[in-house]
């Protein structure tokens, strides 16, 4: 027994030293070589699902009939997946020269003084709108009066460009996470966002309860009793029915579970073809068949993928449709 306690001990010590040793090499590889930095588990993580589930079959389907512009970053977010998988320390090199000289032009810093109550100004929403300001203003026009659904709210970002940036009618800002809401809530009162309609539900397939997993930005729900957190879930389909609207625009940024909320609102695309903003970098699930998904519901659409944060190597990538 006690050679067990002092085997654990030196065990205990080796795993101090070894933490230590760590945070010393990353300290010097940022003193000394300030263009690394280091790989998250999220990124890991990611590159590790990317990495399974990509194949030619996949990759042919995702690219059929989409311009030369989502092409090239199909392939480059597939390769930059394959180096987040491999590599530890991430080369900032990897930025393309397009993405470098949109770092030095772009600034949210006016953002921040106008609106310091969300304390989120990414730049994907302010700088991109969430990828509405890459759609033809003549398809955002006829969108003007219509509902939106605001899908992934978070602390109100998504929900100022939209009532203060556009005429759509009624926005329906879905935010399920408690703290989130609360700021949502503040955040329309505070800065008067009249047309704001905030729902404290996730998105899904149908009504059902789901559990919050993760912090901060990267809150997602699970259908699993593995969160923190209860809470309830709604559909597209379902919402628009009950609250009788024509839908213009779903922007949809939730963490992994587009998959099932456009599911959820399969009808909707169906019969109102609204402008459709979807992040498809989560998982590999959403990359590469919410697009094909999306053509057979309604063959009409335009589609493209943008990249619409040039400080993110592979997140913040979304699918357009109009």
């Amino acid at each position: 027994m006690k050679i067990l306690n002092k085997l654990k001990s030196y065990l205990s010590v080796y795993a101090e030293w070894k933490s230590y040793a760590g945070f010393v090499l990353t300290k010097y590889l940022f003193m000394h070589f300030k263009e690394l930095y280091l790989r998250d588990d999220v990124d890991f993580t990611r590159s590790c699902d990317f990495s399974i589930n990509t194949d030619d079959k996949k990759m042919h389907e995702l690219k059929r009939n989409l311009d030369k512009q989502s092409v090239k970053l199909i392939n480059t977010m597939i390769d930059r997946q394959k180096y987040i998988h491999t590599h530890n320390l991430i080369a900032t090199g990897i930025f393309d020269k397009t993405e470098l000289n949109i770092q030095k032009k772009i600034s949210v810093r006016k953002y921040k003084k106008q609106y310091p109550l969300t304390g989120s100004y990414p730049v994907e929403t302010f700088i991109y709108h969430n990828g509405l300001a890459l759609v033809p203003q003549d398809i955002v026009d006829k969108a003007s009066g219509l509902a939106a659904i605001d899908a992934g709210a978070f602390r109100g970002d998504s929900a100022i460009i939209l009532s203060t940036e556009y005429k759509f009618g009624e926005i329906f800002s879905f935010e399920p996470e408690d703290k989130n809401f609360e700021i949502l809530s503040l955040v329309k009162s505070e800065y008067n966002l009249t047309n704001v309609q905030t729902v404290k539900y996730g998105l899904g397939r149908n009504n059902k309860y789901s559990y919050i997993t993760g912090e901060g930005l990267g809150q997602a729900l699970s259908a699993t009793n593995h969160g923190s957190k209860r809470v309830q879930t709604t559909s597209i389909d379902i919402f628009s029915k009950e609250h009788d609207l024509n839908v213009g625009l779903i922007k949809m940024d939730i963490e992994g579970s587009e998959y099932d909320a456009i599911v959820g609102a399969s009808a909707v695309i169906k019969k109102f073809k609204p402008i459709l903003l979807i992040s498809i970098y989560h998982n590999s699930k959403d990359f590469f068949e919410i697009k094909p998904m999306i053509q057979k519901l309604n063959s009409k659409y335009r589609l493209k993928i943008r990249k619409i944060n040039p400080y993110s190597l592979t997140n913040e990538v979304v699918l357009i449709a109009y």
